[in-house]
């Protein structure tokens, strides 16, 4: 993957019971930049673990094209997700960019259901 990936982060939630889909996150960054400065936020570190335990993602650049890279038995839990976190559904959406050219997207959705 080129120095100049750009990366578009959004992370939507909506409270249970909630008919309204809030934006939590929007937020565009250089995909090498970021990898380089995950060590300076513990939340992202705590899920950086989890993705080094759970996955063959690089965790800095380069990216090799042409890998399959996958995600397996990965699950959030307290550990990631603050105890006063309300109940909610949300996704989060990466949209790839290089040059403001679209690569591609990664979309995962969930919920936390605490006390279920």
């Amino acid at each position: 993957m080129p120095w100049n990936t750009e990366v578009n982060i959004l992370f939507d939630v909506r409270p249970v019971g909630g008919a309204k889909v809030v934006r939590f996150l929007n937020l565009k960054l250089k995909v090498c930049d970021a990898l380089a400065n995950m060590k300076t936020n513990p939340l992202v570190m705590v899920f950086q673990r989890k993705l080094i335990l759970h996955s063959n993602l690089p965790m800095a650049c380069p990216i090799m094209e042409n890998v399959l890279y996958n995600i397996s038995q990965l699950t959030i839990n307290e550990e990631i997700i603050p105890s006063y976190a309300p109940n909610m559904d949300f996704n989060v959406t990466l949209a790839f960019f290089q040059r403001q050219i679209y690569l591609g997207r990664v979309f995962c959705q969930g919920s936390i259901k605490r006390g279920a």
